[in-house]
């Protein structure tokens, strides 16, 4: 019998002993502050005294009212530590379900209702917390305080299981009972007669209601009567007594002298012994009687065999005495034979005794068989006195049916399930249960098997008799008389519509839990305590490229990427060691194409169906999320590169303009001495050892304006093969005899836009560290190799999104390779910082590198190096294509150039020594020189002196008024106004990204007299040049 909560009542209620409790005390129905303290004393001491575990608790609610748990208040001891095993102190302050140890209170369900209803409540179900069966109750008190009341009913329990088992044999010992089991109620009618009647032609269904002693011979009523009304008057010992029934079929052992004639029509003649039992109520009434009455023709047959084989012996001495008194007549009238004769008389006696002994000894067998015969019927009698009750009690539905399948008998637990009385079923056959649930092949299977002599056993589908469809568990026995014949067939069947509710419940949350647990859009395993795979959903097989079948059984370890093996076993024993705590991990698992993937990973330890631990693992794959944080930290490095090259760009064009000012003065006044110095003079030599250190000043501060982007320059049309041909003889020279110069450049390659000054600064930059690369890393000139390529490609948006700095379009590529040292990760996030050198003091600026990514950046180009140790570098320059032509007009003079008519020249500078060595030189040669430090001043001299003069030279940044500021307001008097302007670096007033705007007249500081006098004649002879 299965553990199974059910609803019922137990013996002794907790209602009697609150009621009791509550009466003893005088105080049922009184408020509590009449009550005394001492009979507080007596009630709490009976309460301990208790049999039953009674436990005052109250229930907990959350926030919404919804009860979660109840608390325990009191108990009373010893009763509730005996029946739950549970220590009163531990039991007494604590929540329900951390006592029995649970997630959730016993029974707060049937609680929830009872406190909902305001009832008492009453049940006996399995406690499984204690293993034990139990009547528990459930009386409200209030506040949310109630008292529960436990009964032990184990032992009750196995007796129920017990007497099943009893009425189940009981059922098959009166189905195969030759004998008639009866029971009549108080007027002597039949209530109940078992199959055995039918053996005499009579059905059971007939003789229901009608009175026993109808059947009763004539000359036996009397008796029989007598005997039923000895019962009614109080006799209470069980009676036996023999008496003859009448039956409408053949006797199942035909003796002549069993025939008699009746009133009725000539009928056989059964002679029957009766023994009946009285039943009584509870008030000790009468009932009715039971009984079982015995075929014991056969018996009566055999005793009267035996007195017709006494008398035929009595017969045959008569004779044998008559013949021999005969012979000795003779004997005296014929003494010539007396000896014969008396011979043959002797051996007829001894014939005679021998005969008769043979069946005096015969006689004597056949009274003990039937003695024996006898004492097993009144055996048999009393097991079917004790059974008989048994069935009727059984909590099963019975059904018995004739060998054709009409019902005989039913149950009172048959009426219980189907609602059909036993008058409405008797005679006819289970067909009216039919629900319709069920197609003919079943029910034909059905019917073949039981009649082949075989046990049915299954589920069947029924309706009852209001039309409700409900599921019994049914098991159909055929019945067989002693020559293997089939008589009847005996159901019998449980109710299981409640059971087949919750399995289909269950089924169908087993159904959306697989298909959750096979589609969950996660690789999920579960793990043994040893990391083997016990099972994996379908999706998380095919996501990592197996089967099911090919994971189950594999170490999950053997999965993992060798590096991450050590940290996946280390993290399976925690989580065995913390079964509540969910770890998180990230791990790789090489999947079966040997593709790494990345996976974050929850892991768990549940218990299985068995209570067993096993670890759940739940697996997102995060392999895209990884590479776009590896890629975002890519770009972040490379933005942060590019914010920090932009701040020392920043800082070095701030520093170059300064130093460009203070050459500027430096180079200027070393020009104007050595314009008035001969060489053969001391001073000379001095002032060209000055210009010279001036000049390379220059260009240092060159290179830091081409790598802050504040380097002006005037783009030309190029071809870059024309310029990588035209410098090739050179960066052979600048190489060296045992490096190789591979050239691979595109036939018919676009133009660009750019400086060739640039260009050629950026390919000798990248030529030299390619050819100290090389050298740093082997001695061997054959191995020592470097290739220049050009080609040109189409930049698109998933190339863009992954470079920073870069932009969609159609570009020329120049690539530099090397196979020489190579470099790291760290040095190539630095090599474009100025002043970063990895070469030995002396041996390099820390420039080159700077000065080449300046430039690429001010063309609105953008470069890439990759590279690895001790296998070589590459870097690749990536140079917009030029979709417009454009020219160049280029000056080109050696000499200085006067002034002519003395014109004049309003110079506006905020540096003094700068404004005094421009002023001084350009008076010399003849130029007529008003000076101003900053623009505003510069407009008040004019408006001062009324001043128009041929050109105006300014400084671009100036405090209070810039140039372009001052340039502003003078149009508005002189429209067309030349104007020259000055600057250390770049600004967006006359330049784009370092290029000049159109119309623009410009001279970069530092500048030397000579070219400083180029452009002043240039733009005041060509009358088309104007700011």
């Amino acid at each position: 019998m299965g553990k199974q909560r059910q609803v019922g009542t137990s013996q002794i209620t907790g209602g009697n002993i609150m009621s009791k409790l509550a009466h003893f005390f005088g105080f049922k129905n009184k408020p509590q502050k009449n009550i005394l303290p001492e009979n507080w004393a007596k009630c709490y001491a009976m309460f301990s005294s208790l049999g039953e575990a009674v436990i005052l608790n109250k229930i907990v609610y959350d926030k919404w009212r919804k009860p979660i748990d109840y608390l325990i208040l009191d108990v009373n001891h010893p009763s509730y530590e005996t029946l739950m095993d549970i220590k009163r102190e531990d039991a007494v302050g604590v929540l329900a379900s951390k006592v029995y140890g649970q997630n959730k209170a016993p029974f707060l369900e049937e609680i929830s209702q009872s406190l909902n209803k305001n009832k008492s409540h009453s049940i006996d179900t399995f406690f499984p917390e204690i293993n034990k069966y139990v009547s528990l109750s459930i009386f409200n008190l209030s506040d949310g305080q109630f008292v529960t009341v436990f009964s032990d009913i184990s032992e009750r329990k196995q007796k129920e299981i017990e007497l099943a088992k009893s009425q189940h044999l009981l059922e098959s010992i009166i189905s195969q009972s030759p004998d008639i089991i009866y029971r009549l109620d108080q007027e002597g009618k039949i209530t109940f007669i078992s199959e055995a009647i039918r053996n005499y032609g009579y059905s059971p269904e007939e003789l229901i209601g009608s009175n026993l002693l109808d059947m009763v011979h004539p000359d036996d009523k009397t008796d029989a009567h007598y005997k039923v009304k000895e019962r009614r008057t109080g006799e209470r010992s069980t009676k036996t007594h023999e008496l003859r029934l009448l039956t409408l079929a053949e006797s199942p052992i035909p003796f002549e002298n069993v025939f008699v004639d009746v009133e009725k029509e000539p009928s056989f003649v059964l002679d029957a012994e009766g023994q009946y039992v009285q039943l009584d109520n509870d008030k000790a009434e009468f009932t009715g009687t039971q009984g079982i009455m015995r075929d014991v023709t056969s018996r009566k047959m055999a005793l009267k065999v035996l007195e017709r084989a006494n008398e035929e012996l009595d017969e045959l001495v008569s004779a044998r005495t008559e013949q021999l008194e005969k012979a000795l007549d003779k004997l005296v009238y014929e003494n010539a034979i007396k000896q014969q004769t008396e011979e043959k008389l002797r051996l007829a006696q001894l014939e005679l005794e021998k005969t008769v002994d043979i069946r005096t000894k015969e006689l004597e067998a056949v009274n003990k068989k039937l003695e024996l015969e006898l004492s097993n019927h009144e055996e048999l009698d009393w097991e079917l006195k004790k059974y008989l009750n048994i069935v009727e009690q059984m909590g099963d539905s019975i059904i018995i049916t004739d060998k054709t399948g009409k019902i005989e008998y039913v149950n009172d637990a048959f009426e219980d399930y189907t609602g059909y009385s036993k008058k409405d079923v008797l005679g006819k056959k289970p067909s009216i249960l039919k629900s319709g649930k069920h197609d003919a092949s079943f029910y034909k299977n059905l019917w073949s098997t039981i009649t082949k002599g075989e046990i049915f056993r299954g589920t069947v589908i029924n309706k009852k008799k209001n039309g409700e469809v409900y599921f019994k568990q049914e098991t159909i026995s055929p019945l067989k008389n002693k020559n293997g014949e089939i008589t009847h067939f005996v159901s019998t069947g449980k109710d299981i519509t409640k059971h087949k509710k919750i399995e289909k419940s269950l089924r169908e949350s087993e159904d959306n839990y697989k298909a959750l647990y096979d589609n969950n859009p996660s690789v999920v395993f579960r793990l043994s305590t040893k990391g083997k795979i016990l099972s994996i959903n379908s999706y998380g097989a095919n996501k990592l490229g197996y089967t099911v079948e090919e994971l189950i059984g594999k170490s999950l370890n053997e999965l993992y990427h060798k590096e991450d093996q050590k940290l996946q076993k280390s993290s399976l024993k925690d989580c065995l060691k913390s079964p509540k705590q969910v770890l998180n991990r990230e791990f790789r698992i090489i999947q079966k194409s040997g593709e790494v993937v990345w996976g974050d990973e929850t892991m768990q330890t549940i218990s299985n169906h068995e209570n067993e631990p096993i670890v759940l693992v739940v697996r997102n794959d995060i392999t895209g999320r990884k590479k776009a944080e590896k890629e975002k930290e890519e770009l972040q490095s490379q933005l942060l590169q590019i914010q920090k090259m932009d701040a020392i760009g920043t800082l070095a064009g701030g520093i170059a303009h300064d130093f460009n000012n203070m050459l500027t003065v430096i180079n200027g006044h070393a020009e104007v001495a050595l314009l008035s110095l001969d060489k053969e003079q001391p001073g000379h030599r001095h002032m060209i050892s000055i210009l010279k250190a001036g000049k390379r000043a220059e260009n240092l501060t060159r290179q830091l304006l081409a790598f802050s982007r504040k380097q002006i320059y005037e783009p030309q049309i190029l071809n870059m093969n024309t310029l990588i041909a035209d410098l090739e003889k050179m960066m052979r020279r600048l190489i060296g005899e045992d490096v190789s110069i591979n050239m691979l450049l595109k036939e018919k390659l676009p133009s660009i836009k750019g400086e060739s000054g640039q260009i050629e600064q950026i390919l000798i930059n990248l030529i030299v560290n390619a050819r100290d690369a090389i050298n740093s890393n082997t001695e061997i000139a054959s191995e020592k190799k470097i290739t220049i390529e050009t080609d040109t490609i189409v930049m698109d948006d998933a190339y863009v999104s992954k470079h920073v700095g870069s932009k969609t379009g159609n570009y020329v590529v120049i690539a530099v390779s090397d196979n020489g040292v190579g470099m790291d990760e760290k040095v190539q996030r630095k090599i474009f910082e100025p002043f970063y050198t990895t070469k030995e003091v002396g041996q390099g600026t820390g420039l080159g590198l700077a000065t080449v990514y300046g430039i690429v950046k001010q063309n609105d180009a953008f470069i890439y190096v990759y590279s690895e140790l001790n296998r070589g570098s590459t870097f690749k320059i990536y140079w917009p294509i030029c979709e417009h032509k454009e020219t160049v007009k280029e000056v080109d003079s050696s000499e200085v150039l006067l002034a002519e008519s003395h014109e004049t020249v309003l110079l506006v500078e905020d540096d003094e020594s700068v404004r005094a060595f421009a002023s001084s030189a350009l008076e010399e040669i003849g130029y007529r020189v008003y000076e101003a430090s900053n623009g505003k001043k510069a407009l008040d001299l004019i408006k001062e002196k009324q001043l128009r003069p041929n050109l105006v030279i300014t400084d671009m940044i100036m405090p209070e008024m810039n140039g372009k500021e001052l340039v502003s307001n003078l149009e508005l008097i002189m429209p067309n106004i030349k104007v020259i302007y000055t600057s250390g670096y770049t600004d967006n007033y006359i330049v784009q990204q370092g290029e000049l705007l159109e119309g623009i007249n410009f001279v970069q500081k530092p500048f030397s007299l000579r070219k400083f006098t180029q452009k002043i004649r240039e733009v005041l002879e060509n009358d088309n040049m104007y700011a």
